[in-house]
């Protein structure tokens, strides 16, 4: 009878050590198939990532081409500083493919030249102001994003001499960046509005917090 008792033990015993090892094992291999799965949701939302940073609206080109093709014949040294702004803006969006995250001193030196674009493209249509204390300039924001708001802004609205638009990019009490304008919707022929551009910036910011 001890003998049993014995042998009963050790049987539990072993039962138990086999149960703790399998949940052990169990508990290994979902460590590290959770870990594959962030890691595949890191490289994925990277990759999204990276095409929503290409995803720069082609009428840009060919608009401002086409104030520059007018200028040209107009005033040489106004279309020497259009290229020279043209070109500063193209260089940072080219260059934005290496960080993830800028200051916004840098943004808004790349934001002053997009302006430049657009001012000289609309003139009287089109009124922008830049209030930014020295306390904001130090915070991070996704490049390109400040241009693709401002973008979306002269997009959605009509912007002539008659109703200009006013644009204002804000940053007063240190944590909060606004870009507002004044609202004057333009009907878009055969299409309505996606959201295309506000919902890319959330999902930008969304990739970055994974």
């Amino acid at each position: 009878l001890p003998l049993k008792l014995l042998l009963m033990f050790c049987f539990r015993v072993n039962l138990f050590l086999n149960t703790i090892h399998v949940i052990f094992l169990y508990h290994q291999q979902l460590e590290q198939s959770h870990q594959q799965l962030e890691n595949y949701k890191r490289i994925t939302s990277q990759a999204q990532l990276q095409s929503l940073r290409n995803q720069v609206n082609p009428h840009f080109l060919f608009n401002n081409l086409s104030v520059l093709s007018a200028l040209i014949p107009q005033d040489a040294a106004a279309s020497v500083e259009f290229v020279r702004q043209f070109s500063n803006v193209y260089r940072y969006i080219l260059k934005s493919d290496e960080k993830e995250l800028i200051e916004l001193r840098d943004e808004l030196d790349f934001i002053d030249s997009y302006l430049y674009l657009l001012k000289t493209r609309f003139e009287a249509g089109l009124s922008i102001d830049v209030h930014i204390s020295d306390g904001c300039l130090s915070a991070y924001v996704i490049p390109v994003s400040l241009q693709m708001l401002v973008e979306n802004a002269v997009k959605h609205n009509i912007v002539s001499k008659s109703k200009p638009l006013r644009i204002e990019i804000l940053c007063l009490d240190d944590e909060t960046i606004t870009v507002r304008n004044n609202l004057q919707r333009k009907v878009l022929e055969g299409e309505q509005s996606t959201r295309l551009g506000l919902n890319n910036i959330a999902r930008r910011y969304e990739f970055l917090g994974h």
